[in-house]
């Protein structure tokens, strides 16, 4: 798994609220099967109104994480080929996750204005 860690514990001795928002899997999670990279395609990244989603996959639903793990962007979906706006996100890094069928799919997204 690689991913960003994460803690969220204002007390001292700040030991504990550890997480890591997962931006790439390559194992079976939970018994959900991981899909390779090339089974979604997503353009254009960077992106700056509309992310496209392409493929043989049937997206169910998507979710877009900031880099702090807080879900900023969900959709369900009714296509393997879709567009969601992601023009109401500020300039950054996002992981976006698509649930299906088969299993998740992770990437990173770049937001540019």
């Amino acid at each position: 798994m690689f991913g960003i860690g994460t803690q969220f514990d204002p007390n001292f001795p700040y030991n504990e609220g550890y997480q890591i928002l997962a931006t790439e899997l390559h194992i079976i999670v939970d018994g959900v099967s991981t899909l390779p990279q090339d089974a979604i395609v997503m353009t254009p990244n960077p992106v700056s109104d509309e992310l496209r989603f392409s493929g043989d996959v049937q997206i169910n639903q998507l979710d877009i994480y900031s880099l702090d793990g807080k879900n900023v962007l969900s959709e369900k979906l009714s296509s393997p080929n879709e567009s969601i706006s992601v023009s109401a996100l500020s300039e950054g890094i996002y992981v976006v996750k698509a649930i299906t069928a088969e299993g998740i799919w992770t990437c990173k997204v770049m937001v540019e204005r």
